[in-house]
């Protein structure tokens, strides 16, 4: 071998060694660089931390312990009624989620799992939830057929498009919009491009929660509403093959998160400390120990 040879053996070697060095995957320097994400920063932007996750549709942890620790109440008033007759359940956890959902944060079973997105307040934020949807008929208000029936859809992803807007000293007020994106097979397209979907904001099942720093929201469905855009959003599937999903969110400004480390300090340590990706690593550390 000549000197060219050995010395990149060496360097692929050392490579090799930084990938594996146990430092790399301390869950405290996987959250310094979940902190530090490329995106929007300043006073007029925030982050929005969520875990998509997924389980059956009989589990009893989803379906006991976790909806029945949650504020159910958040939704404000006018619009609890149309949001839970439409197939979605939304709930509130304060800075502590029960153990049960930390555990499932650790292990989301969905390829969105747990992420975090930056944008700027008054900015629109998409996020699908569903798994695609070949085809489905629902009836939905506002978007009934001509004969005032079920609305046919195809190859429909089902998504909720998130805005923000300040709400006093710290408080983010998030406004939720589902929506469907549906191939228009009225043309006789039957090829799936991106461009060829239609977008179907559902204005009038929108809803507004106004959130602390230390606050979680819990969107899913109910398995009692099959035909409304809330299960087929967040549920799909028969009988013992039948899944649920539920979003799992928080938000903050990025300005608080500016103005403790130009005090030298860590960023939000409070909203840092109760964390989504602290939370599930607390909770991997307690299974360990049982």
């Amino acid at each position: 071998m000549n000197w060219q040879g050995l010395l990149a053996a060496l360097l692929f070697c050392t490579s090799l060694t930084g990938c594996l060095d146990s430092k790399s995957t301390r869950p405290s320097d996987w959250l310094d660089r979940f902190r530090q994400s490329a995106g929007p920063s300043g006073p007029n932007a925030l982050f929005i931390e969520y875990a998509l996750i997924e389980r059956p549709m009989a589990d009893l942890k989803l379906d006991k312990e976790i909806w029945a620790d949650a504020d159910e109440q958040v939704v404000e008033v006018e619009k609890r009624a149309t949001v839970e007759s439409n197939g979605y359940r939304v709930g509130r956890f304060g800075n502590v989620l029960p153990s049960s959902l930390q555990s499932m944060i650790a292990n989301p079973q969905t390829d969105v799992g747990h992420r975090q997105r930056r944008l700027y307040f008054d900015s629109e934020f998409r996020l699908v939830v569903s798994k695609p949807v070949p085809k489905c008929d629902l009836l939905i208000p506002g978007l009934e057929a001509p004969d005032g029936g079920k609305t046919t859809f195809f190859d429909a992803d089902f998504g909720i498009l998130f805005t923000a807007k300040k709400d006093g000293e710290d408080k983010i007020l998030l406004e939720f919009t589902p929506e469907i994106q549906s191939l228009d097979r009225k043309n006789g397209s039957y090829v799936i491009w991106a461009a060829s979907k239609m977008s179907n904001k559902l204005t009038n099942l929108s809803w507004k929660i106004s959130l602390n720093p230390d606050e979680h929201i819990i969107i899913g469905t109910s398995p009692l509403r099959e035909d409304t855009v809330g299960y087929r959003s967040f549920a799909y599937g028969e009988g013992k093959e039948g899944r649920q999903r539920i979003l799992l969110l928080k938000a903050g400004r990025m300005e608080n998160e500016a103005r403790q480390m130009s005090m030298g300090k860590d960023p939000s340590p409070r909203a840092a400390s109760n964390s989504l990706v602290n939370q599930a690593v607390v909770s991997r550390r307690s299974n360990r120990e049982e």
